[in-house]
């Protein structure tokens, strides 16, 4: 198995340096609406936002979109690959996994025990788009490191534009190097939320059914907590 980790190159790699900025994108599919701290790579189409609570914790939820041809995709809460919390992830017919992996030299990572992951509702595939929505519980701190409480801060990412895992049932499977990388400037004062317990709430309860044609995410402002419902997940997804 390490000849093969080997051979089929480093997961995460260098991550390259050129930063950009994420932004605020609200997910307009569902009842509740959601606003995440976004940033999405033009040339690929995948998105990665995050939300935290407004009391800082351990935690945050992760909302992970691709096109439905994207293997898989991950992200470095500290920027580079080296001694950081490295987060892969990928969808399996309808079941999405994030698996948390660690290394301290450039080298393949290991998985990596601690980070609790859930996967919540709307995550899927349709026939054109994939998302992975999940909440991560002792993800904010690792070793010497952590995500800041407030203030800007950089994070990194990666995808494989075509190749799945090797074992995409199993959350400890081996990788293929990464086919792009990049990092992004994310404002986690401005991804503090008090509507977090709302969108927790909303997320590990099934989600209602999406109809085949959703409009673009918009950006509404959050006056007022609607009550969560229960409903069946499917996977039908918003186009992003």
């Amino acid at each position: 198995m390490t000849f093969l980790l080997w051979t089929i190159g480093l997961l995460f790699a260098v991550i390259t340096t050129n930063a950009q900025s994420a932004g605020t994108w609200c997910d307009a599919s569902t009842p509740v609406a959601m606003c995440f701290q976004r940033y999405s790579d033009a040339a690929s189409g995948v998105g990665w936002g995050y939300a935290f609570p407004t009391t800082p914790g351990d935690d945050f939820i992760g909302f992970w979109t691709a096109p439905v041809a994207v293997g898989w995709v991950g992200a470095s809460l500290g920027g580079s690959m080296k001694s950081n919390l490295l987060l892969a992830a990928w969808t399996n017919d309808a079941n999405a996994t994030v698996s948390p992996r660690f290394t301290t030299v450039y080298a393949p990572p290991a998985v990596y025990s601690g980070p609790i992951i859930t996967i919540l509702s709307s995550s899927g595939v349709n026939d054109t788009h994939q998302r992975i929505v999940f909440h991560c519980a002792n993800c904010t701190s690792w070793g010497a490191s952590s995500i800041p409480q407030s203030g800007s801060t950089t994070f990194g990412y990666v995808l494989h534009g075509t190749s799945k895992p090797v074992d995409p049932a199993d959350a400890d499977t081996v990788i293929q190097k990464h086919t792009a990388s990049g990092k992004f400037t994310i404002d986690i004062s401005a991804a503090r939320s008090d509507q977090y317990p709302l969108y927790l709430q909303y997320l590990l309860n099934p989600a209602t059914p999406l109809p085949p044609s959703i409009p673009p995410p918009t950006i509404p402002p959050i006056s007022s907590s609607p009550s969560p419902t229960s409903i069946p997940l499917t996977t039908v997804l918003q186009r992003v």
